[in-house]
């Protein structure tokens, strides 16, 4: 424990604000001074939490001191209704108050994240009937976002998909399966086959682990044939496989049938060039936000590539 002893005689004459003041009192939360204390406060959180009453006191009595040795003020109105340095008591009651509040704000946004994490994490294995329920027979269901747990039934919910007309948003985190590429493949497969025939869905993103043939030619076919579809982001933790060289024209060519992407973030299937699809994107005014994510063994001739499409004419632009 600290033991502390000052006495203090307040100012008796007027105090004229700075910029260095902490202030009793509702509203004075945004002033330098009262952000400084509190990021004093905030430093010490974790150790304020972890210790007992008698540090913890100490711990604010040290703050109080650390921040008026740097300039801080600490203030309150008088009776008169002029301003008065508050004396260490009280200013250690204040600091002690700001730790209550940011250990409240602490436990809760823990408790948010682990609710959260834990219902990404399950839904689909302890929910699923729930849900693929929802998304049959609910009509208000706008956004979905899921993670997959290694022993989810992803078939299940492909099939309730197929049969929902209201879900506009979709993100399905495969990141869980990253020991196990072949079934990554086959549910982005499957997956995008069930987009592709949705009427309203207008957003869609995947994160996997790493995609294949199946997924990179279901992929193409999505793009080509979703009338719906404005925002496609496809995000691969890991790598691409191998893919076909044609896979790049073949992309090229369905980006080129499409009328109603605006926004796309995609990895190189089939070894894409940054150049062909800089061109394309320069030749499509409606392509309002685009990223072409390479592989790290890919990423070499990205310089040549963006040198050659700088090379682009006026006209191609």
């Amino acid at each position: 424990s600290l033991s502390h002893s000052v006495n203090f005689q307040a100012e008796t004459m007027a105090i004229e604000l700075n910029e260095n003041d902490v202030i009793r009192g509702r509203g004075f939360g945004r002033r330098p001074g009262s952000q400084r204390w509190m990021q004093l406060v905030r430093n010490r959180l974790e150790e304020y939490i972890q210790a007992n009453g008698n540090d913890r006191r100490a711990i604010a009595v040290s703050i109080v001191l650390a921040a008026r040795d740097s300039g801080i003020r600490f203030l309150e109105r008088g009776d008169n209704g002029d301003y008065e340095v508050m004396n260490d008591e009280e200013a250690t009651l204040k600091t002690r108050q700001c730790f209550i509040y940011m250990m409240y704000q602490h436990r809760n946004q823990t408790r948010v994240r682990r609710a959260r994490e834990s219902f990404l994490n399950n839904i689909i294995d302890a929910h699923v009937d729930e849900l693929c329920g929802k998304l049959r027979n609910t009509s208000t269901l706008k956004k979905l976002r899921v993670k997959f747990g290694a022993n989810a039934n992803f078939a299940k919910l492909v099939a309730a998909l197929a049969e929902n007309n209201s879900l506009k948003k979709l993100s399905v985190d495969l990141t869980s399966y990253q020991d196990d590429d072949s079934r990554t493949d086959s549910m982005v497969s499957s997956l995008c086959m069930a987009i592709s025939q949705h009427p309203k869905m207008t957003s869609l993103t995947i994160l996997a682990p790493a995609l294949g043939d199946d997924s990179s030619e279901a992929i193409i076919d999505l793009i080509r044939f979703s009338t719906t579809l404005k925002q496609l982001r496809v995000g691969n933790t890991c790598t691409v496989a191998p893919h076909k060289k044609q896979y790049a024209s073949k992309l090229l060519k369905a980006l080129e049938e499409n009328r109603h992407l605006k926004t796309l973030a995609i990895p190189r299937i089939g070894g894409l060039t940054f150049t062909d699809f800089m061109s394309f994107v320069l030749n499509n005014p409606r392509m309002k936000c685009v990223s072409l994510v390479g592989d790290d063994d890919d990423t070499s001739n990205d310089n040549d590539d963006i040198k050659a499409a700088a090379k682009l004419t006026p006209r191609q632009k």
